[in-house]
């Protein structure tokens, strides 16, 4: 009996000593595995750092270009080449084509143009148009106005110019109107111009003018109603002076 239980406690004994041995061999595998892991880890992190480094480090550096290396050995001379004639002809024609159709369409859309302006345009001479405002407003303002619709305020060009204005103006004035023209008076000088600056080449003063008053510079274009009278002609004004002497304005286009 002695001996079984000996032998039983021997055998517990070691039973005990295996699983101790065991549990400490686990413990050193675990201990090896996540030691294996920090390292791998810590490698992986030192390569990301080195390598974040490495981009930082690129950044701040100037790139310069280098030196040209030695030219190159020359490439086999190709086949002579052949130039299709006929091809580049008609590539040419279509261009022509398309250049002529555009130039049909411009000249449609002029023709179109100049339909309207021959119907809307009260009065035509040496191909410009010749309309007036009539409402009571300053020099400037009547100016500013034809500029607004794309035109300027009216110059009178020669003799015949003058009686259409005249013949046209009459049949919108009631007794003496007066409209603003785009041309000026020199004061000094005595002398009209058109509103590019240069001469008029035809005056007519209204019976008592020019006044020569120091500002008077802007011409009006009189007019009477009845187109036989002689009562017309231009008068010398202020620019900008809002008085009885508002007027309308002639403009062209």
């Amino acid at each position: 009996m002695v001996l079984y239980i000996n032998t039983f406690e021997n055998m517990k004994f070691r039973f005990l000593v295996v699983c101790f041995m065991a549990s400490t061999l686990k413990a050193q595998e675990q201990d090896f595995e996540l030691s294996y892991i920090a390292e791998q880890m810590k490698a992986y992190c030192d390569i990301r750092n080195s390598r974040s480094q490495e981009r930082r480090d690129l950044q701040n550096v100037t790139p310069r270009v280098g030196k040209a290396g030695p030219t190159g050995p020359q490439g086999i001379k190709g086949e002579p080449g052949s130039v299709d004639y006929d091809h580049v002809a008609d590539l040419v024609q279509q261009k022509i084509t398309v250049i002529e159709n555009e130039l049909k369409k411009i000249r449609s859309e002029l023709n179109v143009c100049e339909r309207m302006k021959t119907g809307l345009c009260p009065m035509k001479h040496n191909g410009n148009c010749y309309w007036a405002i009539k409402s009571p407003m300053t020099a400037v303002e009547g100016r500013a106005l034809c500029q607004a619709v794309g035109g300027i305020a009216a110059d009178v060009l020669d003799g015949v110019h003058f009686e259409k204005i005249r013949v046209y103006l009459a049949t919108l004035a009631s007794d003496s109107e007066h409209f603003w023209t785009g041309m000026n008076f020199n004061t000094k000088t005595r002398q009209v111009t058109l509103s590019d600056g240069t001469l008029a080449p035809h005056v007519y003063w209204h019976t008592g003018y020019p006044n020569a008053s120091t500002g008077r510079t802007a011409i009006l274009f009189s007019s009477e109603s009845n187109p036989a009278s002689n009562r017309v002609g231009y008068i010398d004004y202020y620019l900008d002076k809002s008085d009885n002497k508002q007027a309308g304005v002639i403009c062209q286009i």
